[in-house]
């Protein structure tokens, strides 16, 4: 349901999730007209500001031991915590207040931590994990000294190889883009879009690669079981698993698609439609379906395994999609 018209410039994503629309009315005396949606569901026109002041962990390697300190607060202490977290090398004294003063190191180092015990060594130059989730309920990026991403779970064992490149994303939690703030994207609906050489696929929370990385252009996060996606410079909508096909009465199509992961591209010109079918097999197929919906298309993939009826809906051509629901946010260590 469209719940604000597409009358903003742009967005941007807060650390605690919250979208917020922007238009720029005076860039230069730091002017903006904004729109968002508070904790009621109510359209409200004006950018709430969220003091991050979430918790930072630190790793003593003298004493091997972690401390955690609050954004508001000078002084830190020791970490009694279960949970993994994400720890920075820093220098820890006790003060005669029984408390800590913490400071990071130069050009830190980051590793993951648990009971004192690193799982995961202090030797990744950054990382990118949500703010208001627990490490143990997604997975985290971390990025080595190539400047390649991997994904990590609470238990320290990779998911995703050290191959992925980083994104210019609006959920940076900036008004203005930073162009220094690249990073991966994070799980959503246990799917993961991620960029290599330039080009997008889909992995799953298990490290499954869903989609082929070079099968698409741009791609965004999954959000209840669906993604925008572009290929060849058009935008359109794929679905996961048993996610449902709206129905758009201006125009109708019935396609016949396998329980194997499939592709079908369509290209029309003025004079002739040209259509291209390609499949791509996987190791979870069985669970995940995508069905991506382009111009013009026409579709037909048929095996001997159950088939299923879906509706082609006509995709939106613009420029660039719209804004999708927060995924998880980083605590800004960055």
């Amino acid at each position: 349901n469209m719940v604000v018209p597409a009358e903003y410039d742009d967005y941007y994503t807060c650390w605690c999730g919250e979208v917020t629309l922007f238009n720029i009315i005076n860039e230069k005396n730091d002017e903006y007209e904004y729109c968002s949606i508070d904790s009621s569901n109510q359209v409200v026109y004006y950018a709430a500001e969220h003091h991050d002041s979430s918790p930072k962990y630190y790793w003593n390697s003298n004493e091997e031991k972690i401390y955690v300190k609050d954004a508001d607060e000078e002084q830190g202490e020791e970490y009694t915590g279960k949970k993994a977290v994400v720890v920075c090398e820093a220098d820890v004294k006790k003060s005669d207040n029984g408390f800590y003063d913490i400071s990071p190191v130069s050009e830190p180092l980051y590793g993951l931590a648990k009971k004192d015990k690193l799982i995961l060594d202090m030797q990744y130059t950054d990382f990118y994990a949500p703010a208001y989730k627990g490490a143990g309920l997604t997975c985290i990026a971390f990025e080595n000294d190539e400047g390649k991403w991997g994904y990590v779970g609470s238990d320290g064992k990779t998911i995703i190889d050290f191959k992925c490149d980083g994104d210019m994303s609006a959920y940076c939690g900036k008004v203005i883009d930073d162009e220094m703030a690249v990073h991966p994207y994070l799980f959503t609906d246990d799917y993961l879009p991620v960029s290599i050489d330039s080009s997008y696929g889909y992995y799953d929370i298990d490290g499954n690669c869903i989609v082929k990385p070079g099968e698409f252009d741009q791609a965004r996060p999954a959000h209840n079981g669906k993604a925008w996606v572009m290929k060849s410079g058009k935008w359109g909508v794929i679905a996961f698993g048993d996610a449902p096909v709206e129905e758009d009465s201006s125009e109708e199509e019935t396609t016949t698609t396998t329980t194997t992961t499939s592709y079908i591209t369509t290209t029309t010109t003025s004079t002739t439609t040209k259509t291209t079918s390609v499949s791509t097999e996987t190791k979870k197929a069985t669970e995940t379906t995508p069905s991506l919906t382009q111009p013009s298309e026409t579709t037909e993939v048929s095996t001997n395994t159950e088939t299923a009826t879906e509706t082609v809906t006509e995709p939106v051509t613009e420029t660039d999609p719209p804004a999708p629901e927060p995924e998880p946010e980083p605590t800004p260590e960055q």
